[in-house]
């Protein structure tokens, strides 16, 4: 997803929009659905608050129950990645959904987007951010609330940053300073003592 000026981003408005940011375990949900009485908001999660202890418990039951199928032929594991990944999208969706919605279990959303908040466009202005949460509300979340909506987006983006420079620094560290037995030899006297 890249920010352009002047042109629409999105074409659709989605009912949920999940912003992840990759080295945090928060994240933020707009939830744009049409038949909010408020309107759009904004909810803010970490990991642990939304995929808690049934959230696992579940997916080790269905894992297992997949994985135990008698009569199957060996081609079936060939898809059991795919399956598992279709349970654990459906069941992460389900929890966030039930997460925004104050655990009161809901039906899913018909569109989800999934806005990964990395790269260049951690970099993104604030008024590019206002920009993109209009549309991701199609207009109708006012100016104040998508305001407030940016001041909680920026303490991430900011949260990120440090993250991914952290990481950078790591990676740096790491580079000039070799491991055990990663020392290269890029020359060798050919006429030392020895």
């Amino acid at each position: 997803m890249t920010p352009s000026s002047g042109e629409p981003m999105f074409e659709e408005r989605a009912d949920f929009s999940i912003c992840i940011f990759p080295h945090l375990t928060e994240f933020l949900v707009i939830d744009a659905r049409r038949d909010t009485p408020d309107g759009p908001s904004l909810c803010s999660f970490t990991t642990d608050q939304v995929l808690d202890e049934p959230f696992y418990s579940d997916i080790e039951a269905e894992f297992r129950d997949l994985l135990r199928r008698p009569n199957e032929p060996l081609s079936y594991l060939i898809n059991l990645p795919q399956q598992l990944e279709t349970i654990l999208r459906h069941r992460a969706m389900n929890s966030i959904v039930k997460a925004v919605s104050g655990g009161v279990p809901t039906n899913l959303p018909e569109q989800v987007a999934v806005l990964t908040w990395s790269g260049d466009i951690l970099n993104v202005s604030p008024d590019q951010v206002a920009d993109i949460f209009s549309q991701l509300t199609g207009g109708e979340a006012d100016q104040e609330r998508i305001a407030r909506w940016v001041d909680q987006f920026e303490r991430l983006q900011k949260l990120e940053r440090l993250e991914v420079r952290k990481e950078l620094e790591v990676q740096r560290r790491e580079a000039v300073i070799p491991k055990d037995g990663e020392f290269y030899t890029l020359w060798e006297n050919p006429h030392k003592p020895g």
